[in-house]
């Protein structure tokens, strides 16, 4: 099967480019070969051979300011709908949805939040800036969302695993609460060597699901909270800055139209020299208190601080689109 991406059509640029693509971007220089598709014969299955050249030119043309980010509902999603067919198409793949098309229509709604947020210490009011202080908003599907006098409680990194004797909650009753967590999974030193993470504990320095934000937002809306604020920190954060997070915020979000999961009335994410702040500011420290969430026996602490957010919430249903496409078996008794 040959490598080539594309029916050979050629830009004023020399590029070569899809009829269905050459017609939304002329001009655009994508650096393509011009080799035309080897169709496969009746039941032949070409050899596995990943050639990185081609794969650089999809991406190219993917990745190219004319389609605009692909984001589900807009034209730059059409054209790389487009795009996968016409390949695919070419590269002698069967359509893969049941209904014997390429497509499958993914209803989904959009949620794009704009977000004001404050706390309260010692009778004290800090408001906090979007952007500079937190990012985030709620993904539950009210246009108008807000959070009053929720009491701040740390619980470390929010884990429960029963099958490393780990609870981060301890049976605390978090209904109303905001729960202020730490990413990762815990970071249990060895104890043969405290430089090093214990691999019999959350597999070291591997991450698992309980580090993922899925598991922590299960744990604690099970235990009651309403809302979170995740201390961001960049090394935690498989290196991604905080300017990543603020670069993303106030974008339109997707989730499945009809996914009944609940969410969060707010959802907040702070760096973690506004955590340092906010900790000492209610008189207690933030690195010590990291330093006891890497044990067994850590236990929720209640900070004194109570959050004030509101969230405005802009919603749309849209249909996006998936597209498969099939390969048939060639074993006679394997292939279905």
């Amino acid at each position: 099967m040959s490598t080539c991406p594309l029916s050979p059509r050629t830009t004023p640029h020399g590029a070569t480019v899809s009829a269905t693509v050459a017609a939304a971007v002329p001009a655009v220089a994508l650096a393509l070969s011009a080799c035309a598709p080897v169709p496969l014969a009746p039941g032949a299955l070409p050899a596995v051979h990943i050639d990185p050249a081609a794969l650089l030119r999809h991406i190219e043309v993917l990745a190219s300011d004319a389609f605009e980010g692909r984001k589900p509902g807009t034209q730059g999603e059409a054209l790389t709908v487009d795009y996968l067919i016409d390949t695919f198409k070419r590269h002698g793949l069967a359509p893969g949805n049941p209904d014997g098309s390429y497509v499958q229509e993914v209803p989904l709604t959009g949620i794009t939040s704009q977000t004001t947020a404050s706390i309260a210490i010692d009778g004290e009011r800090i408001g906090w800036q979007a952007k500079r202080d937190f990012v985030g908003g709620s993904e539950s599907r009210r246009p108008l969302i807000r959070v009053q006098q929720s009491e701040l409680v740390f619980v470390g990194h929010g884990v429960v695993a029963p099958e490393y004797g780990w609870d981060d909650y301890k049976g605390i009753d978090l209904r109303g609460k905001t729960v202020v967590v730490l990413m990762d999974d815990p970071q249990v030193p060895d104890p043969a060597d405290a430089r090093r993470l214990d691999p019999s504990m959350f597999k070291g320095d591997v991450k698992t699901y309980y580090s993922t934000r899925d598991h922590k937002l299960e744990a604690a809306m099970a235990r009651g909270a309403i809302a979170r604020i995740t201390v961001h920190e960049t090394a935690r954060a498989g290196g991604t800055p905080f300017s990543v997070y603020t670069n993303e915020d106030g974008r339109e979000a997707f989730t499945l139209r009809g996914d009944i999961a609940p969410q969060f009335d707010a959802d907040l994410v702070i760096p973690v020299e506004r955590a340092r702040e906010l900790f000492r500011r209610a008189g207690h420290d933030l690195d010590a208190l990291r330093e006891r969430a890497r044990h067994k026996d850590f236990t929720p602490v209640a900070l004194g601080v109570r959050l004030d957010a509101e969230v405005r919430n802009t919603l749309r249903e849209l249909r996006s689109r998936n597209v498969v496409a099939r390969v048939e078996g060639r074993d006679p008794k394997l292939k279905d």
